[in-house]
């Protein structure tokens, strides 16, 4: 479940950020660039809708597949999960209603996963309703323009 902001979301944390991440994040701390599914061209969120922040979460990676052959030879496809991943990177959104295109899944505990609308790839990030109106999207589970896109 979702966790508190980490105790290392100081000034000089956050100024190694924009310095390493000069291309994304803007002198205010939003997103200055657009971002994308990284499976296909869905515009997620524009510039200056998401806020910085280095939050714990544990996010199920994508599902995929995996084939595996018997000893007779023949495969079997069986559906498998890769561990849960630990978020650190993220842009928060304080409203919903400022993203261009995104999905919901449903309720799972108090959490809702976020997904692509439009390929329902994911999860990319999550909204904790018993948090608040926040949305994270993790940055390892997206793809940002280029800053003059």
């Amino acid at each position: 479940m979702a966790e508190d902001n980490c105790d290392n979301n100081n000034d000089t944390d956050i100024m190694r950020i924009k310095s390493l991440y000069s291309n994304r994040l803007g002198d205010n701390g939003k997103n200055k660039t657009k971002v994308y599914c990284t499976r296909c061209p869905s515009l997620m969120l524009t510039p200056g809708n998401g806020n910085y922040v280095r939050q714990k979460f544990l996010l199920p990676l994508e599902k995929g597949s995996k084939e595996e052959k018997d000893g007779n030879g023949s495969s079997n496809v069986t559906e498998v999960y890769d561990e849960e991943d630990k978020l650190i990177d993220c842009w928060r959104i304080d409203n919903m209603y400022n993203f261009e295109n995104i999905g919901f899944s449903n309720t799972v505990g108090t959490v809702k996963y976020l997904i692509c609308a439009d390929c329902e790839s994911g999860p990319v990030g999550w909204h904790d309703l018993s948090k608040g109106q926040a949305c994270y999207l993790s940055w390892d589970h997206i793809r940002h323009s280029k800053p003059d896109d």
